[in-house]
Parts: structure tokens; sequence; C-alpha cells
């Protein structure tokens, strides 16, 4: 056991000799990071246990620097070194989430008390925590409401909607969808793909002649035209992926408006986000409309927001690298300015509304 405090806890230092462990004879400081970096790498199993749920501002001194040096060697081991575990948070690591404020041990496995915590299940944090094992200690039943929620495999199974005998195209729905355009077919093709493999009763397809073709050719069920969103009877609208040219940022356009007025969803990405940006100035989005940003389509959507003065008093719109040090701050920002549902897109996808 290396101590990284001025004090030791003697209680646990006592039962740790009984046990036939060892304390080091000095503590964690700039003269020992070495010494203690060869412990660490000639061991099989590292316990991390110096910072905990209540700590904040990340590592500091010689702790950060022997955390540095550890994930370097790793890296150039290709993870040959020591299995790490992490009692509750790995240390570095903020319990509540957010930007990364400095080095971070990088462990196999997370051993946490009473609940998950949020930086577990959220990026950048959970990348870091490896498999995470929740033990429970009493205090489960006085906890309040989680601050996020996974969804997980199980929880796709209960609400995936599954047609039953007497339904037919009609009962399942009908989806409109403006995507695709001569320069980008294929983003067409693959919405219209997408909504039927999801269980679609009817997809209307709208678009320009030769992105209808080539729907019609691989989605042959698909119903396709080049009218107006507002002639066609849908229960749902997807616009934007591809939607380029003129004709269909016009299409995308009345699509929103035509969901907001029937208040009937709305998925809106790419190019139907900069029109949902504009519409800021004068409306107010709804939770039933969904943006499907990236983080740099989720910076220019939070300019927009600060031209129209949506954002918190104080709060100015993030950079790119901004959203991906902490998506889940910007995704609840976009939601409370936009109104709207934001599916923040990532390696861990943050929906919030």
């Amino acid at each position: 056991a290396i101590p990284t405090a001025d004090s030791l806890h003697e209680d646990g230092a006592r039962a740790l000799r009984q046990a036939g462990g060892v304390v080091s004879a000095w503590s964690l400081d700039d003269e020992h990071v070495e010494q203690a970096l060869d412990l660490l790498l000639g061991a099989d199993l590292v316990i991390d246990a110096v910072l905990g749920t209540g700590a904040s501002g990340g590592l500091r001194g010689a702790m950060a620097e022997l955390a540095r040096s550890f994930d370097q060697r790793s890296q150039e081991t290709g993870g040959q070194g020591p299995v790490v575990v992490a009692v509750d948070v790995p240390s570095g690591l903020s319990a509540d989430g957010g930007a990364l404020e400095g080095p971070v041990l990088p462990v196999a496995s997370t051993v946490t008390f009473g609940a998950a915590k949020t930086a577990q299940l959220t990026a950048p944090g959970d990348r870091l925590c490896g498999r995470v094992e929740v033990v429970p200690i009493g205090i489960e039943a006085h906890l309040r409401s989680p601050d996020v929620l996974r969804l997980e495999d199980r929880d796709l199974e209960a609400l995936w909607p599954r047609p039953v005998g007497s339904d037919h195209k009609y009962t399942r729905g009908v989806v409109g969808i403006v995507a695709g355009s001569e320069e980008y077919p294929g983003a067409a093709v693959l919405t219209v793909r997408s909504a039927l493999a999801a269980g679609t009763g009817m997809v209307r397809y709208l678009g320009d002649e030769s992105t209808r073709r080539m729907v019609n050719l691989t989605s042959p069920e698909a119903v396709v035209s080049d009218g107006a969103p507002a002639d066609e009877h849908v229960q749902a609208w997807i616009s934007g992926p591809g939607a380029v040219d003129e004709a269909q940022q016009q299409r995308c356009e009345q699509a929103l408006a035509e969901a907001l007025q029937r208040r009937i969803p709305a998925v809106l990405d790419a190019g139907a986000l900069e029109i949902a940006g504009r519409s800021l100035a004068d409306t107010r989005l709804r939770p039933w409309i969904v943006l499907t940003p990236h983080a740099g389509e989720l910076a220019e959507l939070l300019r927009w927001c600060e031209a129209w003065d949506r954002l918190p008093e104080g709060v100015a719109a993030a950079e790119r690298e901004q959203i991906e040090a902490d998506p889940v701050h910007w995704a609840r920002t976009a939601a409370r300015a936009t109104g709207a549902t934001v599916v923040l897109k990532g390696a861990t996808t943050t929906v919030a509304a």
C-alpha cells in the first residue's frame, strides 16, 4: 500500500498488516514517483483508492504525474501491465461527470457502491471505468431520482413496438421522408430502408426524379413523389440527410412547420438542423421534434441559439472540442435552449429533453 496523503488511516493500515500486507515507509511525493511507478508496473493487480465520490478538481502533483506515466507505459506495452481495479470511481474522475480536469488512471474494472455514478455511464468518463460492478450498501432506497439513465438491450426489447395480427400498414404508421438529392442519393436510400426495417407500416418519400427512381429500385414498397409535405398524410417526418438542393431544403422547412402545427414527431438531421436553428428566431421547438446532431453540428446549432438569445444568461456557444469533452452538459443546454429533444451522436450517444 502506497500512502498518497499526509496522514494514514491507522485502523486500515493495521488491518492490512495483520493480513500480511505491507505499507511503504514513504508517502507519494515528487521524489518517489519513479519508485511508485516501478511498484505498480511490477504488480499483478493494482487497486486505485486515492480519490472517491467526494473529490473534485482532478489529480494534482505527484499523483497526476504517476497516473500520466503509468498510462503511457501501459500504452507502450499494449495494455500488458497489471490489472487495475478502481474503488468507487477511477481517481481523478468526477463522479458527477463532465470534462476531465487532468489525467485519470485507466482501469479494467470499477467497483462502485450504492448506485452507478453519472461519470460511469456518460462520455468521456465511461471510457475510463472499464466494467462497472455496483455493490449495494443499504442506501439504495433513499437515493433520489437518477441523474442519467442508460438504455440497455432489455429496455429496447420492452419498448420496441411489434405488430399484432390485427395490424396493417396504416395502424403501424406512415412516415414521410425528405432526404437525399442528386448529389447524395445514398442518404435517401439508407433513410428509407432504415424506416422500413424499424417496422414502419408505410414510407412516403419526397425527392427529385433520379433519387426517387433509386429509392424504388432498392425499396419498391416505398411510395415516392415530388410533392410538398403539406400534401402528404403521415404520422411522422424524417428530414435532412443529404437534402442539400434548394427543393429539398424547402421541403425540410415545410416538414418542420407541419410537425409543429400538427404536433407530430419529426426527426431532423444534417441539412434540416440549420433550418431548425433559423426557426428559433420566432418559434420554440417542442419535445416531439428530435434533433440528431454530431458535435460539430451541435456547435453550429448553439450558435443559432446564441444569435436568437436562447441560451441561458452568461452561457456562450461552445466549440466542437468543448462539446466532445462534456457532451451531457451541452446536449442538455441545447435541449433547454431549443425546446426539442436532442440526440447528440457519438461513441456514447447522449439523449436530452
